[in-house]
């Protein structure tokens, strides 16, 4: 028990001090889920996206001769829209080319053959 008013005040205020706190951290971790939520609605809800069929991959790799459409490069390369998908492009044969990374990384979301 408390011996006086100062001890009675220190832990008024101490008490204060964790409900505070608690509520913050709360606030917080609302906060938090809320954002987490948002992002796996837009997951589920967000453009939708389907991949491109391996047999165009495999048209493709052939017509460009397994290279780099740009430079030639035969090393770390990726299939690409040359339209993107977020700008209205397909997955058809003529709309895929062979990029390497430093190539694909150079076009960003431009429409560059």
């Amino acid at each position: 028990m408390p011996k006086s008013a100062a001890e009675d005040d220190e832990i008024i205020l101490r008490t204060k001090k964790l409900i505070y706190d608690e509520q913050a951290d709360l606030a917080n971790l609302k906060a938090a889920v809320a954002n987490l939520e948002a992002a796996i609605e837009y997951t589920k809800s967000g453009p939708k996206r389907d991949p491109i069929p391996e047999d165009v991959k495999l048209l493709v790799w052939a017509r460009d001769g397994g290279a780099c459409v740009p430079c030639g490069s035969k090393k770390e390369l990726h299939i690409d829209h040359i339209i993107p998908v977020a700008k209205g492009g397909g997955n058809g044969e003529a709309n895929v080319q062979i990029l390497c990374q430093s190539c694909n990384l150079q076009k960003t979301d431009k429409m560059v053959p």
